[in-house]
Order: C-alpha cells, then structure tokens, then sequence
C-alpha cells in the first residue's frame, strides 16, 4: 500500500512554491530559507527570518493547506504535537 504524504492541495501549492522559489533564484533574489534549512525546521526559530522573502505569499499558501508540522514557515511559527497512538486504538483497529 502506497503512503499519502500530501493531499492533492498540499502537492500542488509545493509544487508552486518550489517554482517560484526557482524563478526568485534564478533572477538573483534572495530566498532566506535556502541558505540554512535547519532553521526552518526549528519550531523555537524566530518567525522574522521570513522578512523580505520575496516568495511569502506562495509560501503562505503553502503552510495554509496544514502540510507543514513543525518550523518557520511565511513568518509564522508551527507546532503540532503528533497523535499518540495508544495500546486502546490499535485493539480497536484490529
């Protein structure tokens, strides 16, 4: 069986984000998070890394559609705790 790891919404705006990151390198521009990933995924980072980013609005859409889980994303700070599966729910499932 195949892993979803982005809904359809989710591929397409990483998709779209991907391009215009591209587009913004090739004509020179700076694209902060680029130079130092670990950063991004720093959920502790300051959300003011974004600033001047001149892809923020594709990146936005991005971190809207909920597939990033933890880091600075378009200038804001994302947490989320992942499910705990407990010895209960897997009984039920099986």
């Amino acid at each position: 069986m195949a892993t979803a790891y982005f809904t359809s919404d989710q591929a397409l705006a990483h998709q779209l984000l991907s391009y215009a990151i591209r587009d913004a390198l090739d004509a020179g521009q700076l694209v902060p998070c680029q130079d130092n990933p670990a950063e991004w995924d720093d959920p502790g980072s300051d959300p003011g890394i974004c600033a001047g980013c001149p892809v923020l609005g594709r990146c936005a859409r991005y971190a809207d559609t909920g597939a990033v889980k933890h880091g600075v994303i378009a200038g804001r700070r994302i947490y989320r705790r992942p499910r705990r599966v407990t010895h209960t729910a897997l009984q039920d499932v099986a």
